[in-house]
């Protein structure tokens, strides 16, 4: 269920014993809630994602549209008319490199198969095969991409996956109590806090996790 930024203010409030806003002001969580979205984006990509139809670029190489971070996936071939074409699966760069060393330089009207390596370049993947230059105009893939969450403020509803809502609460929590000097004794408070952010999005392995 969706909590808004104000629910997540007032029950971290709470937590922190600190209802009347006099230690943290309100502003202040809210500044962690951001920072929290962006922090479940980095662990979770596909957080805050977005499925949308793209222009097929000339030759192998294809860039995610402006805003993306990373590739998700990339679907179907598409068409300008709406049109639905054939499946797309991901293939290892390696293996076609080693069936077919050529194999930027194939073209057909539909692509097969996708090529991506978040590791070297999050926002590049390569297609294959290229799509015939009498086709090219009329091609679209539909690929879902993640985002850089947008801040929200006071009356509005984080932006990111509403499963991960609850987990911004012991983000903006630990988050609070580590940057308070003169909380330096209750650092394994934050550091729970800080595994209970991990748990709730889902870390395989929540101990010892930098907010």
């Amino acid at each position: 269920m969706a909590i808004s930024v104000n629910e997540i203010v007032e029950t971290a409030a709470g937590i922190l014993q600190d209802v009347g806003s006099v230690r943290y002001s309100t502003a202040d969580l809210i500044d962690y809630i951001n920072l929290g979205q962006r922090r479940t984006c980095q662990m979770k990509p596909e957080a805050y994602c977005e499925t949308v139809t793209v222009t097929v670029a000339n030759g192998a190489k294809q860039s995610t549209p402006p805003g993306a971070t990373r590739l998700l996936d990339v679907y179907r071939n598409a068409k300008d008319d709406g049109t639905v074409g054939r499946s797309i699966r991901l293939i290892e760069r390696a293996v076609l490199d080693r069936e077919d060393p050529d194999w930027q330089r194939r073209t057909a009207s539909q692509i097969e198969h996708y090529c991506y390596e978040p590791e070297n370049d999050p926002v590049t993947y390569w297609v294959f095969p290229v799509i015939s230059p009498n086709r090219i105009s009329s091609a679209r893939l539909d690929i879902s991409v993640a985002k850089d969450p947008t801040d929200v403020i006071a009356g509005q509803v984080p932006v990111i996956d509403q499963v991960y809502h609850e987990a911004l609460i012991h983000y903006v929590v630990a988050t609070a109590i580590s940057r308070d000097s003169e909380f330096g004794d209750q650092m394994n408070r934050a550091q729970f806090h800080a595994q209970a952010f991990a748990t709730g999005i889902g870390v395989r392995n929540p101990k010892n996790v930098a907010l």
